[in-house]
């Protein structure tokens, strides 16, 4: 299938949202599977199987949709964005429980870099 290449700031914008609505779960709670890889739990190794692969799925999602937005960018360049993506929305996903602001302004740096990006890619 063939990625919108407004389907990453979308996705962004729209996990901004949900963070942003303190009334919904994942506002209020974060992501369960992360929080449960921080208790005793966490040392289960099914667990550790499904937190790997649901970063894998997340991580393939978020490549999807740089490459669509960026096809002109170095390989480097992509991977370095998707990664850094990644990580500031797994880091949304964890803060939110605890800090609210962090976790929209994690998205917010992950919005920023997109609309960087969108600057050097003109």
């Amino acid at each position: 299938p063939v990625t919108n290449p407004d389907a990453l700031l979308h996705c962004l914008r729209s996990a901004r949202g949900v963070l942003s609505t303190r009334s919904t779960g994942p506002a209020h709670d974060g992501c369960l599977l992360l929080n449960a890889a921080a208790t005793p739990i966490g040392r289960d190794p099914q667990l550790h199987q499904r937190l790997r692969d649901y970063r894998s799925d997340l991580a393939a999602a978020l490549r999807r949709g740089v490459e669509a937005r960026y096809p002109s960018l170095p390989e480097t360049d992509r991977e370095r964005a998707t990664r850094t993506l990644l990580a500031l929305w797994m880091c949304a996903l964890v803060t939110t429980r605890i800090d609210a602001a962090s976790a929209v302004g994690s998205l917010d740096a992950a919005l920023g870099l997109v609309a960087g990006l969108d600057r050097e890619t003109a």
